[in-house]
C-alpha cells in the first residue's frame, strides 16, 4: 500500500503541477516543480509534512491530492 500511494501521489502532483507549465499556463516560469519535488511533496504529505514547494502557488488539483495523501496519513490503521 505504501509503494501505491507513492506512485500514484508522485505521478499525480507531477502531473497535476508540471505537465500545464510544458503546455505553456504558467504566468511564472519558476513555479515548476520537478519529479523530485513531487516524490517529497508525496512522501512528506504522509509522513511529516515538510514543504520545499510554496503551496501558495500550488493549484487546486495540487491542494486536493495533497489533502487526501494527509488524509490516509493521518490514519491510525
Amino acid at each position: 500500500m505504501t509503494g501505491t500511494l507513492l506512485i500514484t501521489g508522485t505521478l499525480s502532483i507531477f502531473a497535476a503541477e508540471s505537465l500545464p507549465f510544458i503546455n505553456g499556463n504558467y504566468i511564472d516560469g519558476n513555479s515548476s516543480m520537478g519529479f523530485l519535488g513531487s516524490f517529497f511533496l508525496s512522501v512528506s504529505s504522509r509522513t511529516a509534512g515538510f514543504y520545499t514547494y510554496d503551496l501558495g502557488y500550488a493549484r487546486n488539483t495540487t491542494m486536493l491530492i495533497v489533502m487526501l495523501l494527509m488524509l490516509v496519513g493521518g490514519s491510525p490503521g
